[in-house]
């Protein structure tokens, strides 16, 4: 999948091109989530090039934050890789995620990870229930992640402020 399609992807799915030729964000909350459900086959082929980049990785399932919007994303993955998503959620300002066993083989999974503290906590979470993280994906990322393991496969498709913008 070419960069100009990944971007004509990520706008159809409600990433505004501002935030995409942006370099840094100050107000994270502010970064729109990317809606698989706004374009349905543009999400299809996302999650199809994030599978191929994310292969191969022996991994059990495909772990995400709380948003429903995540989950579309996921399971468009998830599908093309053979494996199951385990939704975490918050509550009382702790992240849980019931359906994690020990010894899963794990991807962390994201539009994007709006603060590196988030990717942190899902990946905490996943070693405290004696999980492995083996890759991290996402669609776009705002600065590159500094992973806790540095050997972990790490799959993005665009870094925003990236020259492929018109």
């Amino acid at each position: 999948m070419e960069s100009d399609e990944i971007v004509r992807c990520l706008i159809a799915g409600g990433v505004s091109e501002a935030v995409l030729r942006a370099t840094v964000a100050d107000d994270h909350d502010a970064i729109p989530r990317y809606d698989g459900l706004r374009d349905l086959l543009g999400c299809s082929a996302l999650a199809k090039e994030l599978a191929t980049r994310l292969s191969p990785s022996a991994a059990d399932a495909i772990v995400i934050g709380p948003s429903v919007e995540e989950a579309v994303l996921a399971a468009f993955t998830a599908r093309e890789l053979g494996i199951n998503v385990v939704r975490s959620y918050i509550d009382e300002g702790l992240l849980f995620a019931p359906q994690l066993r020990a010894n899963m083989r794990l991807i962390l999974l994201s539009d994007v990870f709006r603060t590196w503290s988030a990717l942190n906590a899902m990946w905490s979470l996943a070693t405290e229930r004696g999980s492995q993280v083996c890759a991290v994906g996402a669609l776009y990322e705002l600065t590159p992640a500094v992973l806790p393991n540095p050997g972990v496969k790490r799959a993005v498709l665009l870094s925003a402020g990236a020259s492929v913008l018109p």
